[in-house]
C-alpha cells in the first residue's frame, strides 16, 4: 500500500510541476522562421468630373442675407450643374458703411459643364455682385479611389499567393504561409500646381470639342509582407 500511494505521490507531484504548455496538443503548429518582405501595385483611378469653386464678391443693400443666398445658388446653378455647397459666408462693413458678402462655393461638376464655365461665371455677375472661377480640381473622388484601391490590394494578395507558393516549391518541408501584411498607402501620384492649372486650361478649351475628357490619377500601394512556416513540432 506504501508503495502504491508512494507512485501515486509521484505521480501527482509530476503533474503539479508539468510546464503549463506540456498539457496541450503535441500536434499544435509553431512558427520555425519568417521571410519579410515587400510588394507593390498600382492602377489607374479616373475621373469625369471635377471640383469647381466659385468665389462671389456682393454688395448688400435692402437685400436680406437669406435673398442674396437665394439668388447666389441660383446664379451657381447657372454657371455649372451640380450640387453646389456653400463653403464660406462672410459679410463684413467697409469704410463707406456698405455691407460686403464674400461667398465661396464648390460643386462636383460633370466635365461636360465645364464648356465655358468662365464665360457663364461673367454672364451672371453684375454691378454689385462678382462672381469668379477660382479652382477647377480634376482629383477623384473618395469613392473613386477606394474603388481602385480594392482593385490595387487584391493584385498584392496574389503577388504574395505567388510568392508563398515559389517558396514552398524552393522549400517543400518548411510549409510556408501567410503570417502578417500591413499595408502602407496610398501613394496618389498628382501633378504639381502649376502643372495642373496648365492642364485645367487645356482640359476646359478641349471641353468644347470632345466629348470626353476623362482624368486619370495613379493609386500606389505598398504592402510589408511576413511570411512564416508552419511544421508539426514532431517534424
Amino acid at each position: 500500500m506504501k508503495i502504491i500511494h508512494g507512485g501515486l505521490l509521484m505521480c501527482m507531484l509530476s503533474t503539479a510541476f508539468m510546464p503549463a504548455w506540456a498539457g496541450q496538443d503535441q500536434e499544435a503548429k509553431v512558427k520555425l522562421d519568417h521571410v519579410k518582405f515587400q510588394l507593390s501595385a498600382k492602377d489607374w483611378v479616373t475621373t469625369t468630373t471635377a471640383k469647381v469653386s466659385v468665389s462671389v464678391n456682393a454688395t448688400l443693400n435692402e437685400t436680406s442675407l437669406v435673398e442674396a443666398r437665394n439668388k447666389i445658388m441660383t446664379n451657381l446653378s447657372k454657371i455649372a450643374e451640380g450640387q453646389w455647397h456653400i463653403t464660406t459666408f462672410n459679410r463684413s462693413q467697409d469704410s463707406s458703411g456698405l455691407q460686403k458678402l464674400y461667398v465661396n462655393a464648390q460643386a462636383r461638376v460633370p466635365e461636360q459643364s465645364l464648356t465655358k464655365i468662365n464665360v457663364l461665371a461673367k454672364s451672371v455677375s453684375q454691378p454689385g455682385a462678382t462672381y469668379r472661377i477660382q479652382d477647377i480640381d480634376f482629383t477623384p473622388q473618395l469613392a473613386e479611389v477606394e474603388k481602385v484601391k480594392v482593385k490595387v490590394r487584391a493584385l498584392i494578395y496574389q503577388q504574395a499567393q505567388a510568392e508563398i507558393d515559389r517558396l514552398n516549391k524552393q522549400y517543400p518541408d518548411q510549409k510556408y504561409s501567410l503570417h502578417d501584411m500591413i499595408f502602407l498607402g496610398p501613394n496618389i501620384n498628382r501633378m504639381l500646381p502649376q502643372a495642373r492649372a496648365k492642364r485645367m486650361n487645356t482640359m476646359v478649351m478641349a471641353a468644347e470639342s470632345a466629348p470626353s475628357i476623362a482624368v486619370s490619377n495613379q493609386v500606389k500601394l505598398t504592402a510589408l509582407v511576413d511570411v512564416a512556416s508552419d511544421r508539426n513540432l514532431d517534424d
